[in-house]
């Protein structure tokens, strides 16, 4: 190769590697993105409940006071309708119940509207959390798959090695391949032919038994004969 070839390789794995750690940059922050989204998300997700809940206690306040003003004026109608200052009190109360009148009104349409949006909120939330459990529970099956069938196999061979007639074809040629014996070496004795046949210590035994055993009669041979009384077969002759 010539040096302008050489240059234009040395440039091409330069820019290789740039985009190489442009890419694995550009995967560190997608990940983050995708972590602070789903951070924003479970944030947004407990900010609406809490406007949620406080724009329910803002309505049981409305209509609390409500209530109140309606009672009191019940009372002021009830009451005698020449005193100016009742009056007053009754004409405040009037313009203090169509304002919360009002007031009630728009909060219970923003409620029930509030109350569709939560719900679906409370969907997307439910089918969100059951998506993950789904994954988790996936990951966790995988998992203990995956450790099952590692047990398995260590259980595997360890009985094909203890117990090497229980092994397949294809176990036996994986064990011959990482089984590595030593060579024989030349002077060593590999003659393995059958001695010949000798006397065991039965066999002595018996010989000496016999031996024995022939030696008494040869000592009864060997004894002189003992001389009989012939008196008594002398003394019937006479007779």
């Amino acid at each position: 190769m010539d040096i302008q070839s050489i240059t234009q390789c040395e440039q091409i794995i330069r820019h290789l590697v740039t985009i190489t750690e442009t890419t694995l940059d550009l995967g560190d922050k997608i990940a983050l993105a995708e972590k602070h989204i789903c951070l924003l998300r479970s944030l947004t997700a407990k900010e609406a409940r809490t406007v949620i809940t406080l724009k329910s206690i803002k309505r049981a306040i409305l209509q609390n006071t409500l209530k109140i003003v309606r009672s009191n004026l019940y009372y002021l109608n009830n009451g005698s309708e020449n005193d100016i200052k009742n009056n007053n009190l009754k004409f405040l109360h009037e313009r203090l119940n169509k304002i919360l009148e009002k007031e009630s009104e728009a909060e219970d349409m923003d409620f029930s509207d509030l109350t569709e949006s939560r719900n679906e909120c409370s969907m997307h939330f439910l089918a969100e959390k059951i998506q993950s459990l789904e994954l988790k529970k996936r990951v966790d099956t995988a998992a203990a798959v995956s450790a099952t069938a590692a047990t398995f196999k260590l259980h595997k061979a360890d009985i094909d090695i203890k117990f090497p007639e229980s092994c397949s074809r294809e176990s036996l040629l994986e064990f011959e391949s990482r089984t590595s014996l030593p060579p024989v070496p030349e002077d060593a004795f590999t003659s393995f032919m059958r001695p010949a046949r000798s006397y065991s210590l039965s066999s002595f035994k018996n010989m000496k038994k016999m031996k024995h055993t022939l030696k008494q009669y040869d000592d009864f041979d060997t004894e002189e004969p003992k001389a009989f009384d012939i008196s008594g077969f002398q003394s019937n002759e006479t007779y």
